[in-house]
């Protein structure tokens, strides 16, 4: 029996971001290049060091970019359709990511243009890496960042920003 559920479909979008978004990392700073000539700065290209599923206590690298489930909701039941055995169930993920920096600028320039390769990615990959049983349609909801925070015993300072994400599934029993 297949994997199904939140983990199942956490997995399958680490997998299509750790495929599809460095490519992705790379066209938006490209398209950046000349702003960046333009206001006199330079904004390292940072790809994921690691692109995980689920949470974790401790992120070793960064950038980082973390998918986890935060619940879901049924869309369509076949169970009211004459008893039919499946659901159209709306997964809901936080697909976030980490950057860092000693340089408050570069840190918000990075977050922002990881923001816009993410959505890239997702808009690019709507069925994720194709591991998923049934029919999935990506949609995206919402985003938004945290604040710029400082690390206690150096200069470098962490920003997250995350997409919320409904992952479309007709699952059945």
């Amino acid at each position: 029996m297949p994997v199904k559920g939140g983990p199942a479909v956490e997995r399958a979008m680490a997998k299509m971001l750790q495929a599809n978004l460095n490519a992705q990392i790379d066209t938006v700073w490209a398209a950046w290049a000349a702003n960046d000539t333009a206001d006199g700065i330079t904004v390292p290209k940072a790809y994921p060091a690691s692109v995980f599923s689920g949470y974790r206590l401790e992120l070793p690298e960064y950038p980082v970019v973390v998918v986890t489930s935060v619940g879901g909701r049924v869309e369509e039941d076949g169970m009211e359709q004459g008893g039919l055995g499946w659901q159209t169930l709306a997964h809901i993920l936080d697909v976030a990511w980490i950057v860092q920096s000693d340089d408050v600028h570069v840190l918000d320039q990075q977050v922002q243009r990881y923001t816009v390769a993410v959505w890239e990615t997702l808009m690019n990959n709507p069925n994720l890496d194709g591991s998923l049983v049934g029919a999935a349609l990506t949609n995206i909801e919402s985003y938004g960042k945290s604040e710029v925070y400082q690390h206690e015993r150096s200069k470098l300072m962490m920003q997250g920003a995350a997409w919320r994400v409904a992952v479309r599934l007709v699952e059945s029993t």
